[in-house]
C-alpha cells in the first residue's frame, strides 16, 4: 500500500512529522518497507512577483515584465495571456530546464532583454495542459524556492498490511 504524508495530513491532524510517521505506522501494525522523500527537480525555479507589465510594440501577444525574484527586479518577456502586474508566479531562472528539456537562458526577444521565463504547469512538468502561467497566492514571497509554496514536496511510504491487521484493508 502506498501512502502519502500530505494526503494523510489532509485527512487527519498528524501529531508527528514525515520522518517519525514511519515509526508510528510500524507501531500500529503496518510493515513500512520504504520511505521516499519526494521533491520534483525544480532547480533554479523561484517565486516571482510581476511589478510591471506592458505590451511589446509590434507583437500581438508578447509583454515585457519587470519581475521581483527576491532582492532583484529583472526584465522577463512573457507570451501568456494571463500575465499582469501584481501577480505572483513561478519563475524559471537562467540555467533551469523545462520539462521538455529546454535550458532557460538570458536572451533578447523582439529587442527586449529577458532574464528567465514566467512558468506554466507545462514547463514545470506538472500538467500536460495549461491556460497560462501559474497564478500564485498572495502570501508567496519572491525569491523563495517554488516547490515549497506549490506543495510539491511530500513523503511517500510503501507499507504492507501484516496478517494480524486486516482492518487496514477496509
Amino acid at each position: 500500500m502506498i501512502l502519502s504524508y500530505s494526503w494523510l495530513k489532509e485527512l487527519v491532524d498528524l501529531p508527528v512529522g514525515p520522518d517519525e510517521l514511519a515509526d508510528v505506522l510500524t507501531w500500529l501494525g503496518l510493515e513500512v518497507e520504504a520511505v521516499e522523500h519526494f521533491k520534483p527537480s525544480l532547480d533554479k525555479v523561484v517565486i516571482g512577483e510581476v511589478k510591471e507589465c506592458r505590451p511589446i510594440e509590434g507583437t500581438d501577444h508578447l509583454s515585457i515584465t519587470m519581475t521581483d525574484i527576491g532582492g532583484e527586479v529583472v526584465p522577463i518577456v512573457c507570451g501568456a495571456p494571463n500575465v499582469r502586474a501584481g501577480m505572483k508566479t513561478a519563475v524559471m531562472l537562467p540555467g533551469s530546464v523545462t520539462a521538455s528539456g529546454h535550458t532557460i537562458k538570458k536572451a533578447k526577444l523582439r529587442g527586449q532583454e529577458s532574464n528567465g521565463m514566467l512558468a506554466s504547469e507545462i514547463e514545470l512538468g506538472l500538467s500536460p495542459a495549461a491556460a497560462g502561467i501559474i497564478e500564485g497566492e498572495e502570501f508567496w514571497i519572491p525569491g523563495v524556492d517554488a516547490a515549497e509554496y506549490m506543495n510539491l514536496t511530500d513523503t511517500i511510504y510503501d507499507a504492507e498490511v501484516t496478517p494480524n491487521r486486516p482492518d487496514f484493508l477496509s
